[in-house]
Formats: C-alpha cells, structure tokens, sequence
C-alpha cells in the first residue's frame, strides 16, 4: 500500500488499518494472533500434479527464508472430484480453521468459471465468482495452437485460417473435447474470425472438421504423424513437441505475449485490440480462502504470498515451467477476467447444448 513508513527494523503498511508488519524478512502476526497455526495449501489434484508442485515451490520460498514465523502444509485432495474448486471452497468455508484464512487453495482460472456454466454446480452449492475469495493470481500459462509440420500456412495463424475460410470443413482439428477450456478458446477464435472476414451471423470464421482426441501427448502426437492438421494445447506439451520438431506452433492465448523463444503474434495480436479487447483463455493460477475470512487476514495472506513470489528461488522454479510468465492480479481483476470467460464461454456452451438444465444463463 502506499503512505508506508520504515523504520530500520519494521514496515508498516500505512494505507491499512491492519498493521501488517515486516521485521527483517519475516511477516509479523497481526495484533490478533493471526496466524498462530500452520497455513495449509491445497491442490485439488493428484499427487504430482501441476498445482500441487506450485503448492510445494510456495511452501519452500515461505519457509526457507523464514516469511511467517508458522510452518506451511500442503496437502493433495483429488477426492474433490465433480467440482473440484467449488467442493474445495465449500470445505474451507466450513471449516473453523478455514474460515480465519488457515487453509487456502489452488485454482486454475478461467476453468472453474465454465464449471458455473456446464454444471450443477450452482444449484448444488451456490457457487458464485465471486465467492471465490482470490488472494492474487501469480502466473499465467497460456494456450498454445499447434499444427502439423510443412503445412501450406506454414507458421503463419493469419494464412491457417484463410485457408480455412477456402477449403471449409477440411481442416482436422484435433479437440481436447466440446466445453473444455481449450475448445471454447478456439470456437471463440472462430467466431472472432468470422467477423474479421465479414461473414454471415453463424458461420464460422475457421470452418474445421472437429475429432475429439485423447490427451495433450496424443493430439500432438496425431498432430506429428500428419493424422491432423491443428489442435489447442497446453503451452509445455506445445513446446516439447516443437523442440522435438514434430509440430508448429502458430499462436498463444491470453492477453501477455507469446512466450520465449516463439516470435508469433498471440491471437489478441492476430486480431488486434477492437476485436478481442482481453483474452482470458489459459490457466491462471490463483490462490484462494474462505469468502467471509476476516479482512486483516486477507490482507496479511496477500502481503505473505508477495513475499513469496518475489524471493528469486521462487520465480526460477516457476519459470523453468515451459510458456509460464509471472504475473500479480488482484481478486478483482481475476473476478473481472473470469466474467469475460464467463460471457464468451456462454453462447459457445449453449450452441453446443452443453450448458446445465440447472443453469439459467444471462
């Protein structure tokens, strides 16, 4: 916050009422004790999984240069199965511990948003954007769209979908599945598309011949045998694919830009800011705790998740991960991110039949 005065020994943040204060490097309790118990973070997953190993960089930066003076856990709780960061926010905000702000987190955004859309979800559990009590978001991973190699657009996403627009239905795009992340970012792609060319109400703007494949390893794979033309990826499978010269890579989602070493326009450049003003398609990785935590200790959770992140170990684990830049939104930007996915994601959903008989969509 601004207006902040230092003595040598301690900061003080001035602009908050809460005293959160640093002394050397570590976070100081607030004046009510918090926290006085070890801080869980969950991961919604597996064991191994991409948020679980984040848990475990965020505990390693917490502990190893001594931020709070309390330990860290990290548990995996795959058994969160249908709605995963909803059934996750439901067990912390019943819980004592959970909702002082002890237990917090993982989730993936703009994923959990759709889940609004094409499940039960709401009716189930009242869940709502924004009672997801987002402490920040510290990174983005971006889609990637990969093609087959020697194609005629070569790497060039602009001539890919102009030869779309000539041989329609021709293309084979390999699909992670209708109502995934991935999809609704390429059947928004499309839709932009069409505009771009002037195309009727409804048609769309990369007419392809969708085949629903199995995971990111095999669409490449299919991808890689010359079996299919593009696919919507995760950037590290992308980039392991590229390396080993079995793919292009044409263009990114989200709103940073492509990420090294690619030199290719994102589709938010390909179509420039009036078409697609934001771009929230990607995995941007947030932290979360219980809706109604106090306020003091959200703000403390933040100023001990910005400590972290800035610690150099930190950022050199996180960056070793293929496509991932860092990047510090606040809840309400992540909230304001996850309305666009929401409105973007919501006429794709319901041309495809895909959006809940629960769900009464805007």
């Amino acid at each position: 916050g601004g207006g902040a005065t230092a003595s040598p020994a301690a900061t003080t943040d001035g602009a908050s009422a809460c005293n959160i204060t640093v002394e050397g490097d570590t976070l100081q309790p607030l004046e009510d004790g918090f926290p006085d118990q070890p801080i869980t973070i969950i991961s919604i997953d597996d064991p191994g999984a991409p948020d679980g190993i984040y848990a475990l960089e965020m505990k390693t930066a917490i502990e190893d240069n001594n931020i709070i003076d309390q330990r860290v856990l990290t548990e995996d709780r795959p058994d969160f199965g249908t709605y995963g960061t909803w059934e996750g926010l439901e067990y912390i905000n019943n819980d004592p511990a959970g909702q002082e702000g002890y237990i917090l987190a993982i989730a993936t955004i703009p994923g959990a948003t759709v889940d609004l859309l094409a499940t039960d979800v709401v009716e189930q559990l009242g869940a709502d954007i924004r009672n997801l009590n987002i402490i920040k978001s510290t990174e983005f991973v971006p889609y990637a769209m990969t093609s087959r190699k020697d194609a005629p657009w070569g790497t060039d996403v602009g001539a890919l979908i102009e030869h779309a627009q000539q041989n329609p239905g021709e293309l084979r795009y390999i699909s992670r599945g209708p109502g995934s992340g991935l999809d609704l970012a390429f059947k928004q792609y499309s839709q932009i598309a069409a505009q771009q060319a002037g195309l009727p109400e409804g048609e769309e703007g990369i007419p392809v011949e969708e085949i629903v494949g199995g995971s990111h390893a095999e669409i490449n794979a299919v991808l890689g045998a010359g079996e299919g033309d593009i696919a919507m990826t995760l950037s590290d499978v992308a980039k392991q694919f590229y390396d080993d010269g079995r793919v292009e890579v044409l263009t990114f989602s989200g709103n940073a830009p492509a990420p090294d070493p690619f030199e290719v326009p994102t589709m938010k450049e390909h179509f420039g800011e009036e078409l697609l003003p934001s771009d929230p398609w990607g995995q941007n990785r947030t932290l979360f705790g219980a809706t109604d935590m106090p306020e003091c200790h959200y703000e403390w959770l933040i100023r001990m998740v910005d400590l972290a992140v800035a610690t150099p170990g930190f950022q050199e684990q996180r960056l070793a991960v293929p496509g991932l830049a860092l990047q510090d939104l606040s809840r309400e930007e992540m909230w304001e991110l996850s309305e666009t996915a929401y409105e973007n994601a919501c006429p794709i959903l319901k041309a495809a039949d895909l959006i809940d008989a629960t769900v009464d969509p805007p």
